[in-house]
């Protein structure tokens, strides 16, 4: 184990955290436009990093990250990416969803890539077109975004890893965008953060 690329990993997110919320205190940007930045680039820097760790590295980044954000959470360190609108932990339990990814499936970079992948793109779209409709509740239009955008995913996804696309595995495509999609939809308080790439690596690992 590397604690130098541990290390490069680590301060490199803490300087991109950091930065936003130097633009948020800077620049007034509102705190569900940086937390939604936050999740959108947290999610896709962990796929290549994923190729750069070691599964110990990874664990353990991602234990940094679970205290660091528990912490920054119960003490308002970073009030970019800490909504006081509305009462949710999904800064907490989002390192929490990829480290189950990480636990479950680090050798299996077509479950890990995929479920990061829903996690960064899906679920931070969802909330973002649910936002214009309804602020305090999950909302239609944003759980057919996350419906649609799974669904483009999980097809992009088949194609990079050479899935074929039989009946079989277009049926299973559309279930698990199914399944995900009423996860995100019953998940409170940011928890579908952990419930979606849960749902989504779990079905990937049972099916394929």
């Amino acid at each position: 184990m590397s604690f130098f690329n541990i290390a490069i990993v680590g301060i490199g997110l803490l300087i991109f955290y950091f930065g936003l919320e130097f633009l948020h205190n800077r620049f007034g940007l509102e705190s569900w436009l940086t937390r939604k930045i936050a999740h959108i680039a947290s999610a896709l820097v962990a796929i290549p990093v994923l190729f750069f760790l070691t599964y110990q590295e990874y664990l353990t980044v991602l234990v940094f990250f679970i205290a660091f954000f528990i912490l920054a959470t119960s003490k308002k360190l970073l009030k970019s990416i800490h909504l006081e609108e509305r009462k949710t932990y999904g800064e907490v339990f989002f390192p929490f969803g990829i480290f189950f990814i990480a636990l479950v499936a680090y050798s299996n970079h077509f479950v890990a890539v995929t479920s990061l992948l829903i996690l960064s793109i899906s679920d931070a779209f969802a909330g973002i077109v649910g936002r214009y409709v309804a602020i305090n509740r999950k909302t239609a239009l944003g759980s057919i975004t996350f419906f649609f955008l799974t669904v483009l995913l999980l097809a992009v996804a088949y194609m990079l890893y050479g899935v074929a696309f039989t009946a079989l595995h277009i049926v299973y495509l559309l279930f698990i965008s199914v399944a995900a999609t009423f996860v995100e939809r019953i998940s409170p308080y940011g928890s579908d953060n952990v419930t979606v790439p849960v749902a989504v690596a779990f079905l990937l690992l049972l099916l394929f």
